[in-house]
């Protein structure tokens, strides 16, 4: 009966663990398949959207789940009086270490794949 615990506790932890990994932060670069967002995290903090209306700041993530969280996206706005800071939240929610559904306050939804 010991061994039976000892090999059920180690299998409970092997997926515990391989499903938090799941969560880290969606490092790379990822594409939407309709073209909602494509997004590049680097491991510094920063990240780039490309494009003509595209934006460089730096980035945050907040587990949620065991296979998600919130990724922040903090960027600068110059105007005339001043520097405005703003944020961009999108909620992801991975299927697997390649593949996530990526979505935003307003309810829009795609799924993202990494490149």
């Amino acid at each position: 009966m010991k061994s039976f615990r000892t090999i059920w506790l180690a299998l409970f932890f092997l997926f515990a663990s391989s499903a938090a990994a799941l969560a880290d932060p969606p490092m790379g670069t990822w594409v939407g398949d309709h073209g909602s967002l494509t997004f590049t995290l680097s491991p510094d903090g920063n990240y780039v959207i490309p494009g003509q209306n595209g934006s460089t700041g730096t980035w945050g993530w907040q587990q949620t789940g065991p296979t998600g969280g919130i990724l922040t996206f903090t960027y600068i706005t110059p105007t005339v009086s001043g520097n405005f800071t703003n944020h961009m939240y999108f909620s992801i929610e991975f299927s697997d270490a390649n593949t996530a559904t990526l979505s935003d306050p307003s309810g829009n939804r795609d799924t993202i794949r990494k490149q």
